[in-house]
């Protein structure tokens, strides 16, 4: 089997975050649901995590029951900000390498949390310089704002190397082959993936921009009777295109 170009791991860990997304987060809003109809109100797991505009906001908006759990039962308990600042840096890292050895036992797990925990940590050095660099004009921030935002996907989306490699080989042979073929051998070949991947992720975002537009995660269940038809006959197509029908089970299951 042909090792992929740099392109390909990259398109791979784009896709694999995004269903990552879909997946957790789709069966979060199901378990909620449920829940309510039976008089429970369970905590909401994410927030427009893909619209956070830096590392720190993004795992807020993440998973948040476990960020919270993280938080309370790791962070604070090595001592979080409390006790200085080599202390909460060190804190950071060993709360983001549980997570990832949570998530599994082996190398990549582990330095996924890791490359996480780093993240965290040069930003919360760098926010006071960040605050003062990023521009105040109409249109200056919103621009700021939205590289901020494309930049901290990246930050997320790379490590999901790690997430989806069985073993350290598999990391490295990946991460090698991108760099010895950054371009694939022929578009061609990836041309179908990569336009479904487009496709599905402008359904997605479409509604998402809608609810952080609103500020509302129930925009759509508010909306004109027009609007919430869009909606709905989107969501059937993308089922219909999209949907899987094998009977593979949610990713998170397996955690």
């Amino acid at each position: 089997m042909q090792d992929p170009s740099g392109v390909e791991v990259y398109i791979g860990c784009y896709a694999f975050a995004i269903q990552l997304y879909c997946d957790f987060s789709g069966y979060s809003d199901i378990a909620r649901g449920v829940a309510r109809c039976m008089g429970f109100e369970l905590m909401l797991n994410f927030r427009l995590p893909f619209f956070a505009p830096n590392v720190t906001e993004f795992w807020r908006r993440w998973h948040i029951s476990f960020s919270t759990w993280l938080r309370d039962y790791v962070y604070f308990a090595l001592g979080g900000s409390r006790k200085g600042v080599v202390r909460s840096y060190l804190a950071l890292l060993a709360t983001m390498v549980v997570s990832g050895v949570w998530h599994g036992s082996g190398w990549p797990f582990a330095l996924m949390g890791l490359t996480y925990g780093t993240q965290l940590c040069v930003h919360k050095a760098a926010a006071p310089t960040l605050a003062r660099i990023a521009p105040t004009g109409p249109v200056t921030k919103h621009l700021w704002w939205g590289l901020c935002v494309f930049v901290t996907f990246q930050l997320f989306t790379f490590p999901m190397i790690f997430f989806r490699s069985a073993t350290m080989e598999t990391v490295v042979r990946m991460v090698s082959s991108g760099f010895a073929q950054p371009l694939p051998a022929s578009w061609a070949q990836i041309s179908d993936g990569v336009w479904q991947l487009v496709a599905f992720s402008a359904l997605l975002m479409t509604v998402q921009t809608y609810q952080f537009v609103k500020k509302d995660l129930d925009a759509v269940l508010s909306s004109p009777v027009v609007v919430r038809a869009i909606f709905y006959a989107g969501m059937i197509l993308g089922i219909l295109w999209f949907g899987v029908t094998d009977g593979d089970a949610f990713v998170y299951f397996q955690f």
